[in-house]
């Protein structure tokens, strides 16, 4: 389900001091939750309108005010779509911490996987086969259509990756694709290195699948039969 987002602006007075102009405050909600940060700007308090959260009139300061703070809006708007593109969850500090340009950088599993994946490549025929690298490759066709299915995101960030989500990934290679035990085994440890470099490089403060154990069950092999062990033994063989 969509967030619920909105942006207003407010005065910040301060009632023991007789102020000509107020200084502007912005608040972002998202979901409920709640960040507030400065609007860089102060205005007349005669020229405030509350209910619209602006400048009210039509004179050349009511103008500018309003542009300045339309100007903000808009930068907010498109942080916030940024994240809610890339990322399972939204905040309002997350949004605020990116319009002021401090937020945290968030290392993306997809970005890391095609990471390792170019690196892995330029080693094929050194000391990796096409088949490793080809499977790695894979494994992100695989990985992108399962977060669009499973949590409507195009990337999600490490940080952010719980046991579920290897669990889930399981779950689909197994069900949805109707994979064989020994490919779905192969895409999970796929996964799996990947994660252990990421959090081995300190991209992420835990390694969530370092528990998970999954080894695709061995199939019955059943003995030969009498006929077959005397053919092997009467059979000549072409040198």
């Amino acid at each position: 389900m969509r967030s619920t987002f909105k942006v207003l602006f407010y005065l910040k007075r301060n009632k023991d001091k007789d102020q000509k102009v107020v200084p502007v405050m912005g608040r972002i909600t998202v979901n409920g939750s709640i960040a507030q940060f400065s609007a860089k700007l102060s205005v007349p308090e005669t020229l405030w309108e509350v209910s619209g959260g602006r400048a009210k009139g039509r004179s050349l300061e009511a103008d500018r005010i309003n542009r300045h703070l339309d100007n903000i809006r808009t930068q907010i708007g498109k942080h916030y779509q940024d994240i809610c593109d890339r990322e399972s969850y939204v905040t309002a500090e997350k949004v605020k911490n990116a319009y002021l340009g401090f937020g945290e950088k968030y290392r993306l599993l997809l970005e890391a996987f095609e990471k390792f994946t170019g690196d892995l490549k330029k080693r094929v025929g050194i000391d990796r086969c096409h088949g490793t690298w080809k499977r790695y490759y894979k494994s992100i066709d695989h990985l992108r259509t399962f977060m669009r299915k499973e949590y409507n995101v195009s990337d999600m960030p490490l940080a952010e990756l719980e046991q579920s989500f290897i669990e889930q990934y399981h779950v689909y290679l197994k069900s949805d694709l109707g994979l064989k035990p020994t490919t779905v085994s192969g895409y999970l440890k796929c996964l799996k290195y990947v994660v252990k470099i990421a959090f081995n490089n300190g991209w992420m403060p835990r390694n969530p699948f370092s528990l998970y154990q999954y080894t695709a069950p061995n199939p019955e092999r059943s003995f030969l039969t009498e006929d077959e062990l005397r053919r092997m033994m009467t059979t000549e063989l072409r040198y």
